[in-house]
């Protein structure tokens, strides 16, 4: 993508966008307040080749929602080694519960990701607004997903049969 697409996707993102404050429903408040904004330090090691950003937003996941099971869509060999020493990986075909996304992932059939899924299974989607782009409007017009979490630098989709269906903005 241009750099002038993803400057004015960033710019109308802050526009919309809001904190735990602007939050109604209590699944997502609680996700905003004990998992985004979480104080929690992690050790960083340069030798894991993941952003940092991306290290602490995926560890911070990892340790609110407790994943036993997680499948990755994507090549990249650090986030597999770093997926695969925080919980066990998946069979394509089993039901899971996180499935991540990777920014340079070719075309990915929402259906066949929508099979692997349960009731509260996180589909994760990394950098949104680059590669995955078109993915991910498609994710977002997909009337299974009931929560819809965008912040910019990941999108996080929840099917949720407990809850009406809803899109929220939130900066981190």
């Amino acid at each position: 993508m241009s750099f002038w697409f993803l400057l004015r996707k960033y710019c109308n993102f802050l526009w919309k966008s809001t904190n735990q404050h602007g939050v109604h429903s209590p699944f997502v408040y609680n996700i905003v307040t004990k998992c985004f904004y979480s104080k929690k330090k992690y050790f960083y090691d340069k030798k894991i080749r993941i952003s940092k950003e991306k290290f602490l937003f995926l560890n911070k996941l990892y340790d609110y929602f407790q994943f036993e099971t997680h499948f990755f869509y994507g090549s990249d060999e650090n986030y597999i080694s770093f997926l695969n020493s925080k919980s066990k990986q998946s069979k394509e075909n089993e039901k899971t519960d996180i499935i991540i996304i990777d920014q340079i992932t070719p075309c990915i059939d929402i259906e066949k990701v929508y099979k692997q899924m349960k009731n509260d299974t996180l589909l994760l989607i990394i950098a949104p607004y680059k590669n995955n782009y078109n993915f991910f409007c498609k994710s977002i017009d997909n009337q299974c997903f009931t929560v819809i979490i965008d912040t910019f630098n990941f999108a996080l989709f929840f099917i949720r049969r407990e809850q009406l269906r809803e899109f929220f903005i939130i900066r981190r």
